[in-house]
């Protein structure tokens, strides 16, 4: 799928910021993971270039499918939560955790933002929240999608730097599974005890 998707954008001719931003957010929107297409962005432009540029994208992107989740579903989220006491505690919890929340799902790499960002459409997490969540949540992340791609028209330097990549990404995953077991545990707590903060 990467090297179809660079192929096709090779194919394509030189590539400007913008419209690799714009490329960008509607492929994510479709469904197409957003650290392949932070890598796509790295392999195109320079780290300096593709790390902002990535991850306004991811959050404008998470907004527009934040946006489409509350338009959708939100009213008939908040009917069926209305007769189902229990599932409302763990919704509120949810949307009460605010930017927090947000932060810790984005933490973890293996979730889809696409999902996760329609997800947070559906609770009482507030659009700006959303957008800075996801902001800060996917630095890292970003960073190290963006870095992989930027070193893929040299491979020899990949390879070389092969040890040093597996063991970014393994912080990352537990740096995640960690941020997905305090925001699952935020929730839990917070829907027991009825207190949003």
């Amino acid at each position: 799928m990467f090297a179809d998707l660079l192929a096709w954008l090779d194919q394509t001719g030189p590539w400007s910021p913008e419209a690799l931003f714009l490329v960008f957010v509607g492929l994510n929107l479709v469904g197409i993971p957003a650290t392949l297409l932070s890598s796509v962005t790295g392999f195109f432009l320079s780290p300096l270039v593709a790390v902002p540029l990535a991850l306004v994208a991811r959050s404008i992107a998470a907004l527009t499918s934040w946006f489409v989740g509350r338009r959708l579903l939100g009213e008939r989220v908040r009917l069926a939560l209305a007769r189902r006491p229990r599932l409302s505690a763990f919704h509120r919890a949810i949307g009460d955790g605010g930017m927090r929340s947000v932060v810790l799902v984005r933490l973890a790499p293996t979730l889809p933002s696409t999902i996760t960002s329609f997800a947070f459409g559906l609770t009482r997490v507030r659009p700006g929240a959303l957008f800075l969540g996801t902001l800060v949540g996917t630095i890292p992340n970003t960073v190290i999608a963006v870095l992989i791609g930027d070193s893929l028209d040299d491979l020899a330097r990949m390879d070389e730097a092969r040890a040093d990549w597996n063991l970014a990404l393994r912080i990352l995953l537990i740096v995640g599974l960690a941020a997905l077991a305090l925001f699952l545990r935020g929730v839990i707590r917070r829907a027991r005890s009825g207190d949003p903060t």
